[in-house]
């Protein structure tokens, strides 16, 4: 899934209280509408009582989500002026009544074998905290409140436990409240909007009066809806809409390269900014006149001269801009609140010096048949081969047709707002509106790419290229004029990516060793050390893999943000080797930093504990513990003692007292139970230790030798020579040199899968901190143990016939405190990999919860 394409282009920055639907598009949308919903079949109900799906759009945001744990990016922010007389109950009771209607505003999304599914709550109730503001000064009320809907705002939603939606009342006077709401983008719309507004009113005017619910019982739900789409991919109708976007994009497709004040980053960015722009009357009249005229809406209209703005800035003649599309084409889902909208992306050749009025006629030809193809989603688009590296977020235009609504209740009268945050989703997007005669518009643009300044210019310039095209409509492109940004002038800096990138080789070990791990985990055959990873193909899922088999291969434990910050394999290198050089690197490494919970330590690993971060959710921090090095070096240790004080040191620097949380998997939890011994004797409390598949050393006991030959032959019949070949090569690497390793491996990996591969070290003395390492290990003599252990066992394990294990895998004797064992499904590493993560997280997540409210009882 091409999300780093994607990036985040959701129309979260256009979610106002319109639908999405352009004004003078009016007709052709209702006609589209009728054609695809006589194309496509009905939808039906569908039971419950299995796995829901979400749909392509859904799980486009939910995968975004997961590369930006704990954002609020996708936080839709409204607030509802309430003038009159407000009965709270009665206003609580209608929001309860609408969560009840809509299935969609009682569903989470958990993980089930490594997929989202949507899991549907018999019901939730809302919870109103009201805030009284009548003690401040009457001229710090308004602006008390706007702090506070944004605070409100900012806080990430937990898309696993849920709701995914929050209200706030804050009292302003006796006859004035204000409601906020947010609501996370994976449940909600722009349209979504308007019928929670029309609902609310009909409900609040009913028990007002002690009447019941007037509203009929909606025929289906979302989940029937994302169902339904699931069945249309098989349908005639859209497979013939697929192949129109094939061959719309069937050629060579660039990205909209547009001069930057400030140089692109390889990080996902948000952080937005907007400018206004109002046209006059006689411009806003002139522009219908053309329109009309040339048989064209005043959408096609306006997106042409924005995509003409476009090109006198870049010179691009093949321009990609997003719309944004309500989606509702079946009158089943007008009345449904959920995320319907989708993206189209409207290609427009501007080649050949054509004028203003042969471009009108292209960009509105395109705009009829983006429509008549509106329900490939736009995940479906990014997949596709000519787009793989394409952004698609670059460029947006709507152009909106429903001004904000306003509900007139008995002795009350509501008005919503979308406030508008600090962030965008788009370098540049455009939404404009119509109100009193006038048309209007917004530019939301990328603070960390465009200046105040430009973008103010670039607003003048749009409204003076309009005046120019409805008074010479038949003048050619190239007598338009040719506009830069500020700062860009006379650098060379944004143009930069324009210009082909030649294939530089790597230049020494480390770059060939990451070119090795890059071309193997991306299925690259040709790859130089200044391509960049993302505009190759990769993206966040694979970008974890890639940090797990750096950390193997150069026993340095990567953030998951570094490979966006250095997306190129020589700034991927330069940053492993400013690190050797370093005096010290720290064996602490955040694997999920984040939440409010005490950390939970895990040793031994830093890429291998990442599929756990789902299922032990957003609000637990996750350290792992891998040995560092000291001047350059990695450091040397004699014995599993003195790693373990190291790693208590470096524990200390982020939380200096109990009570801890420990664990880790294979020998790590060894270390981890070193760890807690040398906690406790220091004084400190161990809340938690969880050993992931730990045996204890010397509690290995092999099968008479009849039984262990028979094991292996049945595995070797099952598995193939790979099983030989894996079970020899674990006996004799630590009798090999690095080289003779580095062959080995390599054999290794034309017939082990990836799970199976061994790392190869980075150098020698990589290779020596290795074998010392299983060294110490296999000369631990662990001691009894005051506390209590939890243990996971691993039911699959592959050598579970050839030795002798006990229920406890040999703590019993020494966890005198008492031991818990879950027995979860997997190999001995597999229970760290999907599918079967899942149950060893949920129940860490159920240990972790149960010694958190230990913690507080005493």
């Amino acid at each position: 899934m091409k999300d780093l394409a994607l990036e985040n282009s959701s129309t979260t920055d256009l979610n106002q209280d319109q639908s999405h639907v352009p004004t003078s598009d009016f007709w052709l949308t209702m006609r589209t509408n009728v054609r695809l919903k006589q194309q496509t079949p009905p939808i039906q109900s569908f039971p419950r009582d299995g796995k829901l799906p979400l749909t392509l759009n859904q799980r486009r945001l939910w995968c975004l989500e997961q590369l930006q744990p704990r954002s609020s990016v996708q936080n839709l922010l409204h607030t509802f002026r309430f003038t009159g007389l407000l009965n709270i109950e009665t206003l609580k009771q209608s929001i309860n009544e609408i969560v009840h209607r809509h299935e969609i505003l009682h569903t989470t999304f958990p993980i089930v074998n490594g997929q989202p599914v949507q899991h549907i709550a018999p019901n939730l109730t809302l919870h109103l905290p009201v805030i009284d503001l009548q003690y401040l000064p009457l001229e710090e009320r308004e602006a008390t409140a706007q702090e506070l809907a944004f605070n409100n705002a900012e806080q990430p939603f937990d898309l696993i436990s849920g709701p995914l939606w929050r209200f706030q009342l804050l009292c302003l006077a006796p006859d004035e409240h204000l409601l906020i709401r947010t609501v996370h983008h994976i449940i909600f719309d722009g349209w979504s909007h308007g019928i929670f507004l029309r609902e609310l009113g009909v409900l609040y005017d009913a028990f007002s009066t002690g009447k019941p619910s007037p509203l009929p019982k909606l025929s289906i739900q979302y989940a029937d809806f994302a169902q339904a789409q699931r069945q249309w991919f098989e349908a005639e109708v859209f497979v013939s809409q697929l192949d129109y976007w094939k061959q719309q994009f069937s050629n060579n497709v660039t990205a909209l390269e547009l001069p930057t004040d400030y140089p692109r980053s390889a990080m996902l960015t948000y952080q937005g900014g907007s400018k206004s722009l109002v046209l006059s009357e006689e411009l806003t009249v002139a522009l219908k006149t053309l329109s009309r005229q040339q048989g064209i809406t005043l959408f096609a209209t306006l997106l042409a001269a924005f995509k003409i703005l476009l090109y006198c800035y870049s010179q691009q003649d093949d321009m990609l801009v997003s719309s944004p599309i309500a989606s509702r084409h079946h009158s089943e889902t007008q009345g449904l609140i959920g995320y319907f909208n989708n993206l189209v992306v409207m290609r427009t050749n501007l080649s050949g010096n054509p004028t203003v009025l042969e471009l009108l006629s292209r960009v509105s030809q395109v705009t009829l048949e983006a429509y008549t193809n509106q329900d490939v989603p736009l995940q479906q688009l990014a997949d596709l081969g000519s787009l793989a590296h394409t952004p698609l977020n670059r460029a947006m235009f709507a152009l909106q047709n429903i001004p904000n609504p306003t509900l007139n209740l008995e002795g009350l009268t509501v008005n919503s707002s979308y406030m508008q945050r600090p962030i965008t989703n788009f370098d540049l997007s455009l939404s404009m509106q119509e109100n009193a005669g006038q048309l209007g518009g917004v530019l939301h643009y990328k603070t960390d790419l465009f200046d105040i300044t430009t973008i103010t210019q670039m607003l003048e310039n749009f409204q003076t290229l309009l005046e120019q095209l409805v008074a010479t409509p038949e003048q050619y492109l190239a007598d338009l004029p040719r506009f830069s940004t500020t700062k860009s002038q006379g650098s060379s800096a944004s143009l930069t990516s324009k210009l082909p990138k030649p294939f530089v080789p790597p230049q020494d070990e480390v770059e060939l060793q990451l070119i090795n791990i890059c071309k193997d985990v991306l299925g690259f055959s040709v790859l130089g050390i200044r391509d960049n990873l993302f505009a190759q193909g990769a993206d966040s899922l694979l970008a974890v893999r890639l940090c797990d088999r750096i950390e193997q291969a150069f026993y340095k434990a990567l953030p998951l943000v570094t490979m966006f910050q250095a997306p190129t394999v020589e700034q991927l290198a330069l940053i492993l080797r400013q690190e050797e050089r370093s005096d010290s690197w720290s064996s602490l490494t955040p694997i999920q930093p984040k939440g409010s919970k005490p950390p939970l330590f895990l040793c031994e690993g830093v890429g291998i504990y990442y599929p756990l971060i789902p299922y032990l959710r957003l609000e637990q921090p996750i350290y792992g513990l891998v040995a560092g090095s000291q001047e350059g070096k990695p450091i040397q240790y004699e014995c599993l003692e003195d790693l373990a004080a190291l790693y208590i040191a470096e524990m200390q620097t982020l939380q200096p007292k109990g009570p801890y949380f420990l664990g880790g998997i294979s020998w790590g939890g060894v270390v981890a139970f070193e760890i807690a011994q040398q906690l406790v004797s220091q004084g400190h409390e161990v809340a938690l230790l969880a050993f992931f598949d730990t045996i204890r050393p010397g509690a290995y006991k092999p099968n008479p030798i009849g039984l262990r030959i028979m094991w292996h032959l049945k595995n070797l019949l099952r598995n193939g020579p790979a099983y030989g070949l894996e079970k020899v090569s674990g006996q004799i690497q630590k009798r090999l040199s690095l080289q003779q390793f580095k062959s080995l491996s390599n054999t290794n990996r034309k017939f082990f899968p990836e799970n199976q591969m061994m790392p190869v070290p980075q150098n020698e003395e990589h290779f020596a901190m290795r074998q010392a390492f299983n060294q110490a290990c296999q000369n631990y003599t662990p001691k009894a143990y005051p506390g209590r252990v939890a243990i996971f066992a691993a039911k699959d394990r592959q050598d579970a016939g050839a030795y002798q294990l006990d229920y406890s895998l040999g703590w019993d004797a020494l966890a005198t405190g008492g031991i818990e064992i879950y027995h979860v499904p997997g190999d001995h590493l597999g229970i760290l990999k999907e599918p079967d993560v899942q149950v060893l997280g949920e129940k860490l997540r159920e240990s972790l919860e149960q010694a958190q409210i230990a913690i507080l009882k005493h």
